[in-house]
C-alpha cells in the first residue's frame, strides 16, 4: 500500500512539472537579423519575447560576443505576465573614427526564460561607408570665417590701393 502511494505522489509531481513547464517561453526576431548601415549610423533589432506558461516569467538577456570596437545595448531583463509578449530592443553602434569603413560584425545574445530555458540568437551588421567623426558642423563654421576673412582683406586690400593711387594723383 505504502508503494502504491508513494508512485502515486511521485507521479503527481511529475505531472505537476510537466503542467508548470507548459507553454514554453520563446524569442524570435521581428526584422531581419541583417541590416546595413553608414559608420555614423546605429543598427536597432527588435526581439520579441513571448511567455505562454501560465505563469509569470522573467526573461534575461545577456550579450554573449561582440567584436572589439563594436558597442552593443539590451536591457538586462523584463517580466511578462501570463500569456504575454514584449518586444526588445538590441542596439548595435559600429566603431566610429575618421576614414573609410567596411566592418562586418556578429553579435551573439543570449535570451533565457527563468534560467531553465535559453535561446541563441546572433546578428549580423554591416557598416559601409566614410565617416567624419561629427565634425562638420564645426569644419562649416571655420570655413565660413575663413571666407569672410579672406573677402574682407581683399576688399580691405584693394580700397588702400584705391587710397594710395589717389594720393598720388594729388
Amino acid at each position: 500500500m505504502k508503494k502504491r502511494k508513494l508512485y502515486f505522489i511521485y507521479f503527481n509531481f511529475l505531472l505537476l512539472i510537466l503542467i508548470c513547464n507548459y507553454g514554453s517561453p520563446g524569442s524570435k526576431v521581428l526584422d531581419s537579423e541583417f541590416q546595413k548601415i553608414s559608420p555614423m549610423d546605429t543598427a536597432t533589432f527588435r526581439i520579441e519575447v513571448t511567455n505562454d506558461a501560465w505563469y509569470i516569467g522573467t526573461f534575461n538577456f545577456d550579450i554573449d560576443y561582440i567584436p572589439d570596437g563594436w558597442s552593443a545595448f539590451i536591457i538586462d531583463s523584463t517580466s511578462l505576465g501570463v500569456n504575454s509578449k514584449e518586444t526588445v530592443p538590441l542596439i548595435v553602434v559600429p566603431p566610429r573614427g575618421f576614414g573609410f569603413h567596411h566592418d562586418i560584425a556578429t553579435i551573439g545574445v543570449i535570451v533565457d526564460k527563468d534560467t531553465t530555458t535559453a535561446t541563441y540568437l546572433t546578428f549580423n551588421v554591416e557598416s559601409n561607408g566614410f565617416s567624419t567623426i561629427g565634425i562638420e558642423p564645426i569644419l562649416l563654421v571655420i570655413i565660413l570665417i575663413s571666407c569672410i576673412s579672406v573677402i574682407g582683406y581683399l576688399l580691405f586690400k584693394k580700397k588702400s590701393k584705391i587710397k594710395v593711387k589717389n594720393k598720388r594723383k594729388k
